[in-house]
């Protein structure tokens, strides 16, 4: 729902920020945003319901449509926001090294708008809210990474964008 609200409503709103979730392949095929918006995504590289690099989504046992990888995705958005300043993919500390996840991140900027695209990579991380409550068995969704607070990260990142 995020990309699609970027996708018809740049005009109007200033940034998205999704979690556990890639562009479907209808959307990304059909996406003419109007103007510019700041896109944060945060994704489990190890995710078994929306895979990271693309494909269909499987919701016990069923598909559900196809996504694009996360990398389509994140290369969607920073192309059509301009942007041209790339930071390094940089590892977060290790906060709980017993979840088995570990979480990096990369950044590109338009250095004119101010506009950015944010990628949180979670490796061995599932389809799960970082930081939060696990409803289901890691056999179902994953491991859930301790290392971030999801809320924590958006609500900054929101904080942060201006239109």
């Amino acid at each position: 729902m995020a990309f699609r609200l970027a996708c018809e409503l740049s005009d109007k709103i200033s940034a998205i920020a999704t979690v556990a979730a890639s562009m479907p392949e209808n959307l990304y095929n059909n996406c003419t945003p109007t103007g510019s918006i700041s896109v944060l995504m945060i994704h489990g590289t190890d995710d078994p319901i929306v895979p990271w690099n693309g494909g269909y989504v499987h919701v016990f046992g069923k598909d559900r449509g196809r996504v694009v990888s996360i990398n389509q995705t994140v290369k969607f958005w920073v192309i059509h926001n301009n942007c041209t300043l790339q930071t390094n993919k940089t590892y977060l500390p290790d906060a709980d090294p017993n979840d088995g996840t570990r979480v990096w991140k990369i950044e590109y900027v338009n250095e004119e708008t101010g506009v950015k695209v944010v990628l949180y990579g979670i490796d061995g991380g599932g389809h799960t809210w970082p930081g939060g409550q696990k409803q289901f068995p890691d056999i179902i969704v994953g491991r859930m990474s301790h290392d971030i607070n999801a809320c924590e990260i958006i609500w900054n990142f929101f904080k942060e964008v201006e239109k």
